[in-house]
C-alpha cells in the first residue's frame, strides 16, 4: 500500500507547473488579453464595447505577462507581445479576461490620441515606455474624465490579481 500512495505522489508532483513561465494553471485561472470581434458600429470615435465578443485566441497568452504591478498599472510583458502591440495601427478595442470571461475592456490607441476615447487605453507606440517591456493601463483623457477613472480602477480586479499573485506575476 505505501509504495502505491508513493508512486501516485510522484506522478502527481512530476506533472504539476514546475515555474510560472508556462500556461498549465487550470484554464480558468489563466489571465488573458483578447482583441474583440468586430465591434459594433462606432460611437462618436469609439468603437461600441457595451456587448463584447472575444476573437477565439489569445492575442497575448498568460505565459507573455511576466509582471504586473497593481500600484502603476503596468504590465511587464514578453518582446513578441509587445511587438504585436506595436504593429497595431489603428485604434483596437481588446479585453482583458480570466477563463474568458471579460473583466475589463479598453483600446490599443496611440496616446496622443487618447482625448477621443473613453475608458482604458494601452498606448500601442508605447511613447512613454519605449526602453523596458512594459505597457501601461491609462485611462483616457476625454470626453468623460470620470467614467475613465472608473474603468481604471476595474484594472484592479480582485479575481485578476489573485491568480497573478499565485502565480508569482503581482508586483
Amino acid at each position: 500500500m505505501k509504495r502505491i500512495l508513493y508512486f501516485l505522489t510522484l506522478i502527481i508532483l512530476s506533472t504539476g507547473c514546475s515555474n510560472t513561465d508556462c500556461d498549465c494553471l487550470p484554464f480558468d485561472k489563466q489571465v488573458a488579453f483578447y482583441l474583440l470581434k468586430s465591434p459594433q458600429p462606432a460611437v462618436g470615435f469609439n468603437p461600441d464595447l457595451t456587448n463584447p465578443v472575444l476573437q477565439n485566441k489569445p492575442f497575448i497568452v498568460f505565459s507573455e505577462i511576466v509582471q504586473y504591478d497593481s500600484a502603476t498599472f503596468e504590465f511587464t510583458l514578453k518582446k513578441a507581445a509587445l511587438e504585436r502591440i506595436e504593429a497595431i495601427d489603428k485604434p483596437t478595442p481588446f479585453a482583458v479576461s480570466l477563463n474568458r470571461q471579460i473583466i475589463y475592456t479598453g483600446y490599443f490607441w496611440q496616446f496622443y490620441l487618447s482625448s477621443t476615447c473613453n475608458g482604458i487605453l494601452i498606448d500601442s507606440h508605447r511613447t512613454f515606455s519605449k526602453n523596458n517591456n512594459i505597457i501601461q493601463l491609462r485611462p483616457c483623457a476625454g470626453p468623460n474624465p470620470a467614467l475613465n477613472l472608473n474603468a481604471l480602477a476595474k484594472c484592479n480586479d480582485e479575481r485578476l490579481l489573485q491568480v497573478l499573485a499565485r502565480a508569482g506575476k503581482l508586483k
